[in-house]
């Protein structure tokens, strides 16, 4: 049976985890964002120097897929958990199956799992989403509460040390059948907004990765997006972000011809002068793209 709402300790470290901010206010799944300029918001700078007297600057590099229950795709992104390259893996449409197996056979990882739809075809019987750190740490799921589909939607966190960082890595899915999609959407993008709020309010670290069902310039995305400021009422420089020294919200196509796969990083530590890399990686079946994004931690 799918649980609601746990959190798992994976290995070394114990930490209370809660929730943040309150939800937003409502808005229409329309394409009204600024395509402001590329300055560094003031909000920014202060956002890295409180960050700087508490942490030393630290390399992040992070794996996003959405595996399409494909196990050879899952075990080309385990593969780059394995070969140390990597600091975090988030995935998507991972079979519980799989995930067992990753546990027995890396019993020293930190690997959070959130089931979210049961599926026959699955090894498992099971699907969700999965947040991988190749090291000790803990992990989290929570599921949103938030009506869509009839699935258990919610966010797979692995949380470990990072140099003298506390980073909560997480994974995520957004609805992309129901009737009422764009609005379900908005809702999920809140409640990420409110569970990762807190772990920021106390200096932490976070990272959002998934396949979010929505192009970068939509309303479902405001309560995610820093930038631009207006609209924008996030807490997150998406990677494109930071590849392109931009505040527009933009990016690459991930899957046919539209960007939905994000890896967001909380500019807290990572304000939109910490720069960065994105790159896209074209699995064989031609459908979701790999993307691995590298930034500093300030």
């Amino acid at each position: 049976m799918i649980t609601r709402t746990r959190a798992v300790l994976a290995a070394a470290a114990v930490m209370i985890l809660g929730a943040g901010a309150m939800p937003t206010s409502s808005a229409a799944d329309v394409d009204t964002s600024s395509h402001a300029g590329s300055s560094v918001a003031v909000s920014d700078v202060e956002d890295a120097a409180a960050a700087s007297n508490a942490a030393a600057s630290a390399n992040l590099r992070v794996v996003q897929h959405n595996t399409d229950q494909d196990e050879a795709r899952w075990n080309r992104v385990v593969r780059l958990a394995e070969s140390g390259s990597w600091d975090a893996v988030t995935a998507q449409e991972v079979c519980s199956g799989w995930v067992t197996a990753l546990r027995a056979n890396h019993p020293a990882w930190t690997v959070a799992f959130h089931e979210q739809v049961a599926k026959d075809d699955c090894p498992g019987g099971t699907k969700g989403n999965a947040a991988i750190h190749p090291g000790a740490g803990s992990a989290f799921d929570e599921a949103f509460d938030v009506a869509g589909e009839g699935k258990n939607f919610g966010i797979a966190c692995a949380v470990f040390d990072k140099g003298t960082h506390r980073v909560h890595a997480c994974s995520t899915h957004f609805t992309v059948y129901d009737d009422n999609a764009a609005e379900v959407r908005l809702r999920q993008a809140r409640r990420v907004k409110e569970i990762t709020g807190d772990w920021i309010g106390r200096g932490h670290s976070v990272v959002v990765g998934g396949d979010l069902n929505t192009t970068p310039t939509l309303a479902a995305l405001d309560p995610l997006y820093k930038h631009p400021e207006g609209r924008s009422n996030g807490r997150f420089i998406e990677a494109a972000q930071l590849a392109n020294n931009e505040t527009r919200r933009v990016g690459a196509d991930t899957v046919a011809g539209r960007k939905i796969d994000y890896v967001f990083f909380s500019a807290n530590h990572t304000p939109l002068s910490a720069g960065g890399n994105l790159t896209y990686e074209e699995p064989d079946d031609g459908k979701h793209k790999i993307l691995k994004a590298t930034t500093t931690l300030h």
